[in-house]
């Protein structure tokens, strides 16, 4: 090991003791009126009964709501949110105990972060509970001398506290999302078919979930592969599809060229609907079993005329869950996953601008 990288580790050890120490010496201190209490009494047995958690800050604005045993994001259309995230932060907040007093005086709180968000230049965050008997509200400001810590103020109370527990949450609604749409693994897919922006439709096939290789459809004559393995990624596009935000409502005033049909060995349809914007990259989806289309697949090979495959109640039962959860949104998705869903025929190609 090198003297610097020796040195660098040495210097991270010492500051890591130092945080205990100072941690340890201010617990040990004389306590004041408050010190070592939760930072809202209560609240660790009252969970269950937090019917909304409201975040702002910095212009922003989440409210969460429960409905029964999910949350939904209200500025989202009632989206679902992440559950996860949302019981971390009620977690935190509750085995959140104060460590240290600090200042009682309004105009020492900027220099914590503690300005209330309401006041002109407030830069704290607002945190309420609703649903209890009477409701919880927290101003979380910086993050605290030593990890984990944050300066906060509670209620209406002058007084400001340093608490053993991060409490950063963001006020932004995108981020309480719960951004995950579909999984479908690459080892399900027998087929995809893909129309691009300018009606052109191409895809990809195996007629067994044991082929390694996929059969493209759709080339003109002179149009070659780069590589047999060039169209593989087209078919992990579903294996952990995720969103970066949701809007209510099909987007029915907005022209939707690209089209993607997703094909599973099981008999499960996914049908994506595309569109390439300035603003972002957005899409619609659907599902069915083969059984339930009434309409063909786009360019449909012979065998998918063929018998319809095993497993089709589980593949109704499988797009009615999903239909559950993604029809009657837009999704805006991040360019490399737009990309995967709806790739283009050049990319796939050695020589793209020569054909017959």
């Amino acid at each position: 090991m090198s003297p610097v990288r020796l040195a660098t580790l040495a210097g991270l050890a010492l500051l890591a003791i130092a945080g205990a120490f100072w941690l340890s010496a201010q617990r040990s201190l004389p306590r004041d009126d408050g010190v070592g209490e939760a930072l809202l009494p209560g609240l660790r047995g009252q969970l269950n009964g937090v019917q909304q958690l409201r975040i702002r800050s910095g212009g922003d604005s989440t409210t969460l709501n429960r409905e029964a045993d999910a949350w939904t994001v209200l500025e989202r259309g009632g989206y679902p949110a992440n559950v996860g995230e949302v019981r971390k932060l009620m977690f935190a907040l509750a085995e959140a105990n104060t460590i240290e007093a600090k200042t009682s005086d309004p105009t020492r709180y900027a220099s914590l972060g503690l300005t209330d968000p309401d006041q002109a230049g407030g830069d704290g965050i607002v945190i309420e509970l609703d649903g209890l008997g009477t409701p919880m509200r927290v101003i979380a400001g910086k993050a605290g001398p030593v990890s984990p810590s944050t300066y906060v103020r509670r209620g209406e109370e002058l007084r400001s506290w340093l608490v053993d527990a991060v409490l950063r949450p963001t006020a932004e609604p995108r981020s309480w999302l719960n951004t995950r749409l579909i999984q479908i693994g690459s080892d399900r897919i027998r087929s995809v078919t893909v129309t691009d922006e300018s009606g052109r439709t191409f895809g990809a096939r195996r007629q067994d979930v044991e082929d390694q290789e996929f059969t493209v459809e759709g080339l003109r004559n002179g149009e070659q592969l780069s590589s047999p393995s060039v169209v593989l990624p087209v078919t992990t596009a579903l294996s952990d599809l995720r969103m970066l935000d949701v809007a209510a409502g099909p987007g029915s005033e907005q022209s939707w060229p690209e089209q993607a049909r997703y094909h599973t060995f099981g008999g499960l349809v996914v049908a994506l609907e595309g569109r390439r914007t300035e603003s972002g990259r957005f899409i619609r989806l659907k599902s069915a079993s083969e059984s339930e289309q009434h309409e063909p697949p786009a360019q449909p090979a012979a065998s998918d005329a063929e018998a319809v495959p095993a497993g089709t109640n589980a593949a109704a039962s499988e797009s009615a869950e999903i239909n559950r959860r993604v029809q009657g949104w837009t999704y805006e998705v991040a360019t490399h996953v737009y990309d995967l869903l709806f790739p283009r025929l050049e990319t796939w190609l050695t020589n793209p601008d020569r054909h017959d």
